[in-house]
């Protein structure tokens, strides 16, 4: 064979530019690299949850019982509550002069104090609220006091707690229809806050009037 015959034959076997020659055997030990990284799962993908939820702030309770009908405008349910603290105050101050039962006049101190703080809490957030209150009773407590100061000395205690479970009763139907459909603002945080106190007052005296 001469050398130019030898050249022609060594162009023909030469693999095409760019590409490598490759035995059979070779071709098993490069293809299953090639599967094993088309099937391996991405980490970062892998790994990734979902972020947690944001914390819900909580709200305050509102009481489960409200009576039915739209709530009292703001100015109204103001003076409404301000008139049932000032009661409760001047009935408990009547049945510490009248009462010698130690059980009416802790109940009577706790009503003072604990409606004081109310009627504080209630002048701050209708202040608040640009809402003016006039802190004075009703005609129709004005008449309930009456009847209290007008009992006898042997019926005053059961006529002081009788007469509580009848005051709490309503102040509580007020409070909870406020806090439950009326405006938002201070006057409704008030309405919400002060439900557990009146409820507490009203289980006390039925308690006091069943022993």
């Amino acid at each position: 064979m001469t050398e130019q015959q030898r050249l022609r034959q060594s162009a023909r076997n030469k693999p095409p530019h760019g590409r490598v020659g490759l035995l059979k055997g070779d071709q098993f030990k490069i293809l299953p690299a090639v599967f094993a990284v088309t099937i391996t799962p991405l980490p970062a993908l892998a790994q990734t949850t979902q972020p947690s939820p944001a914390t819900e702030i909580p709200t305050p309770p509102t009481p489960a019982d409200a009576p039915q009908g739209e709530a009292p405008a703001p100015d109204v349910f103001a003076a409404r509550a301000a008139s049932s603290n000032l009661l409760e105050i001047k009935t408990a101050e009547l049945a510490l002069k009248r009462s010698a039962d130690p059980l009416v006049t802790d109940y009577a101190r706790q009503l003072i104090a604990d409606h004081r703080k109310a009627q504080s809490e209630l002048e701050a957030a209708a202040r608040a609220q640009s809402v003016t209150v006039d802190f004075a009773l009703d005609s129709s407590q004005t008449q309930k006091l009456n009847a209290l100061t007008s009992a006898s000395d042997a019926d005053f205690d059961s006529a002081f707690l009788s007469a509580q479970m009848v005051s709490h009763q309503s102040a509580m139907a007020l409070v909870a229809l406020y806090a439950d459909r009326g405006a938002a603002g201070p006057l409704k945080a008030y309405a919400q806050s002060v439900y557990p106190t009146l409820r507490t007052h009203f289980l006390k005296a039925l308690t006091g009037a069943n022993d």
